[in-house]
């Protein structure tokens, strides 16, 4: 119990007043999204990395355990709201807040590529979890999610990425390889999944790999090499790629904002990726893509996991995407998707996005579900 109180003292806090709502949007991230669908004057969002003083005042006063679960069910016994709404899908404890209220919807919202195991939600023994609707990338999650949790499944893809409509502007003539940097010590241990623990330097060598391959492919094809940031610290990442491949040999692209990445991309003939979300946001749109797995050399079974879709992909190679990391195979991959005509890439990667990641523009079955009461 100490413990927890000494965590709470270092988390920010606020102290602002909670009120009844329709919509209870549970955790920080990405509720901005979310909040641009719902009206403002009707709308609240609670997190447990804000800490608000009255949600753990209520708490003391009623002698309840401190803990992220009692917190939301505190928040949501104080705001009484019909819809309760998460981004945060991979979040066991919103899928255990249905049982305390039968009577109020739950929404979950998928917002990056899942393919880690069942053991990763840490489910207690015989524990039932529940939601009411689950909105999800594409049609490979509907049995990913309904395998542990009770729900219903609806396909709708990213909902940042359905905010952007499918321009057909001409492409410009780049290649676009979509970081993967984070600011990690190679030394850094780190549990993937909680299938086992690997340095992080491991986790670079694939990334490291790809990268000279996309650099060589680049001079061979006489085409313009460009990364798509991902860490607002640039500095610290154009440092790591010059690194690897040298100052002069690529253009950078920084992230400025939500909707930088998307801005850019989507006028890139070709984007190359691993295992980004973004990379998989962008099949669903009409760009040519290349995918690489990523690996583990001492891990096969963590190495499963970061395949090109996974569990949906069982060949390790295909027409745009390959588990090997070398020239001869990106000039392969480059071959096919580049020099082939529009109508054959469309057709080649169709059954892989339909069910990968679907795209609902403007996300109208989700506005449709929030509009809509138990």
């Amino acid at each position: 119990m100490l413990k927890k109180i000494l965590i709470l003292f270092i988390k920010k806090w606020e102290f602002k007043k909670i009120k009844k709502i329709r919509y209870l949007i549970i955790g920080q991230d990405h509720s901005n999204l979310i909040l641009k669908y719902l009206p403002s004057n009707k709308a609240e969002i609670v997190s447990f990395k804000i800490i608000n003083f009255y949600i753990i005042f209520h708490l003391f006063f009623n002698n309840k355990r401190i803990s992220k679960l009692n917190y939301f069910i505190k928040s949501i016994q104080l705001t009484d709201p019909q819809t309760v709404v998460t981004m945060i899908d991979n979040d066991t404890d919103f899928y255990r807040l249905k049982k305390y209220f039968p009577n109020k919807k739950f929404i979950a919202i998928q917002n990056g590529y899942r393919t880690e195991p069942k053991k990763t939600y840490l489910i207690k023994k015989n524990e039932k979890l529940q939601c009411d609707v689950i909105f999800c990338f594409g049609r490979q999650n509907i049995h990913y999610y309904k395998s542990f949790i009770q729900t219903r499944v609806i396909p709708i893809g990213s909902i940042k990425n359905n905010m952007i409509s499918k321009d057909n502007l001409r492409k410009k003539r780049i290649i676009t390889y979509i970081s993967e940097f984070r600011p990690n010590d190679k030394n850094k241990r780190i549990n993937f999944y909680n299938l086992g623990q690997i340095y992080w330097k491991e986790a670079l060598v694939s990334e490291v790999k790809l990268l000279k391959a996309v650099n060589f492919l680049c001079k061979k094809r006489d085409i313009k090499f460009y990364i798509m940031g991902r860490h607002l610290n640039k500095n610290k990442e154009i440092n790591y790629f010059d690194s690897v491949i040298g100052k002069n040999n690529f253009n950078y692209v920084q992230r400025k904002n939500n909707f930088t990445s998307y801005n850019f991309l989507k006028n890139s003939h070709v984007i190359i990726s691993m295992t980004s979300s973004l990379g998989y946001e962008m099949l669903s749109r009409n760009n040519r893509m290349i995918f690489f797995s990523k690996k583990f050399s001492k891990s096969k079974m963590i190495s499963k996991y970061f395949r090109f879709g996974w569990p949906f992909v069982k060949q390790r190679k295909g027409f745009f995407y390959s588990d090997e990391i070398n020239n001869k195979e990106i000039l392969r991959l480059a071959k096919n998707v580049i020099d082939c005509n529009e109508s054959k890439w469309i057709k080649k990667k169709y059954n892989y996005q339909k069910n990968i990641i679907t795209y609902n523009y403007n996300n109208n079955l989700l506005k449709k579900e929030l509009n809509n009461t138990l």
